[in-house]
């Protein structure tokens, strides 16, 4: 845009009413289409109830309540969903109470006998020669 007033002789007021244009409809097209878009993909919501939400939010609190109309939006879509989750939940068919087993009774360790040193082989004795 700059450029466009320091050349006056390429494009001068023209030019620069031209970009001023291009600038806003850009703007206005990322502001309404695209950030609702991301935001909502983020947080998981629908793109129409992040715009519901900042206009709602824009029309109570102001500018404060356009910017923290997402994050709000969140927040109540989550609540919204802990208190109908909690109604949809059937209770349990009851069931007999467990019988805990009782522990049985440890029996003493087993002690694991000593080897037996071996005893050297016996040796048979030879025959003595009688003497007479």
């Amino acid at each position: 845009m700059i450029i466009a007033f320091a050349l006056p002789d390429q494009g001068g007021m023209g030019l620069a009413a031209l970009v001023i244009a291009i600038y806003v409809v850009i703007q206005q097209l990322e502001n309404t289409i695209l950030v609702p878009r991301v935001m909502g993909h983020t947080l998981g919501l629908h793109p129409l109830s992040l715009l519901l939400g900042m206009m709602v939010f824009g029309n109570i609190f102001g500018f404060w309540g356009v910017v923290l109309a997402a994050p709000l939006v969140a927040t109540l879509k989550i609540f919204v969903w802990h208190l109908t989750s909690a109604r949809e939940v059937e209770p349990k068919p009851e069931s007999p109470p467990e019988v805990a087993e009782e522990p049985k009774p440890e029996s003493p360790p087993e002690v694991a006998e000593e080897p037996k040193p071996e005893s050297p082989p016996e040796v048979a004795e030879e025959p003595k020669p009688e003497s007479r």
